[in-house]
């Protein structure tokens, strides 16, 4: 898994050009495949005695799939492979790695920490977009926008997401040359190239955390996920061993609750002096935000943390 992670970081089309890519590609992929087949082998007892249906068949069929757009992308190493095929090869091995993480995760035998990472890789420009963009969303809230402009703006622009998402899908060449640009190549992660964007989760958690929620629960939401998330990002990632479920470590939760609260608590204290409770709103945005990030899965936690937060302070707000 490691291994087939960080070819797909490799084979990113945004960083690297075929012919770089090719130069070192060949033995990494010949390895690849031979680690493949000797864990198809080893599954295949185990396959015969679960059944079709079972984990462990789903497991073998991923590997399958991850085997043939190994074989693919090592017969293309000779060719020259325009932009669609690439992209192609590109989407089908990260999607094949995020099934294979899914089921790894689900099988009931523990799973090693680090055995299952995330496609990705430190980036600090990324880092402090995301930092920037959740507090501007905040300020903005707090002092532009009523509810209902709120909720309107984050309407056309979680639809104005969505029809970029669209026609991505519908045209490689646009998502080619989207994921080239200059800012979107600084700022995203590798699997958004053949995945929803993280801005789309955002909006969305947005719009839907105005409709239900109260204002400051809204804000507090924001920052929660500004501050908390790449500070658990950052220390679980390299301090985090003793998992609590899945890839999320004790030393992460812990940083997100901690930093979640101090944020929460000096927006609380220096924008909404009028609300009491301070310390129990804090920690509750705190606790909430981490538990969304924590148990988030087969969605984005760009919009489960800022939801699931303002869901939750909007019980006591």
């Amino acid at each position: 898994m490691d291994g087939l992670s960080q070819l797909i970081l490799d084979l990113d089309p945004a960083r690297t050009t075929w012919s770089v890519f090719a130069q070192r590609a060949k033995g990494p992929i010949d390895e690849l495949v031979r680690q493949v087949q000797r864990g198809r082998q080893e599954l295949a007892s185990r396959v015969e005695k679960a059944g079709e249906d079972s984990k462990e068949a789903r497991l073998d069929a991923a590997l399958a799939s991850a085997s043939a757009t190994l074989d693919e992308l090592k017969q293309a190493l000779g060719d020259k492979v325009d932009p669609a095929r690439w992209r192609s090869l590109y989407a089908r091995l990260g999607s094949s790695y995020e099934e294979l993480r899914r089921l790894i995760d689900t099988l009931p035998q523990p799973v090693p920490a680090g055995a299952t990472p995330r496609i990705s890789r430190t980036n600090y420009s990324r880092a402090a977009f995301h930092v920037g963009s959740g507090l501007f969303a905040a300020l903005l809230y707090h002092f532009m926008l009523s509810r209902p402009q709120a909720i309107a703006l984050m309407a056309v622009l979680s639809t104005l997401f969505l029809s970029v998402e669209y026609a991505r899908r519908k045209s490689s060449a646009f998502n080619d040359f989207l994921m080239a640009s200059h800012l979107i190549r600084v700022i995203a992660r590798p699997h958004e190239y053949f995945r929803v964007n993280s801005a789309t989760y955002f909006g969305i958690g947005l719009l839907l955390a105005a409709i239900f929620s109260p204002k400051p629960a809204v804000e507090l939401g924001c920052v929660v996920l500004a501050v908390a998330d790449p500070v658990a990002s950052t220390l679980g990632r390299r301090f985090g061993k003793t998992k609590i479920y899945r890839d999320k470590s004790w030393v992460g939760t812990s940083a997100f609750v901690l930093a979640g609260s101090l944020a929460s608590f000096a927006y609380l204290t220096l924008l909404h002096p009028e609300i009491g409770s301070v310390l129990l709103i804090a920690a509750v945005a705190g606790v909430a935000g981490a538990v969304a990030e924590t148990f988030t899965s087969r969605l984005d936690d760009n919009l489960t943390i800022p939801l699931g937060t303002a869901l939750a302070l909007a019980l006591i707000i």
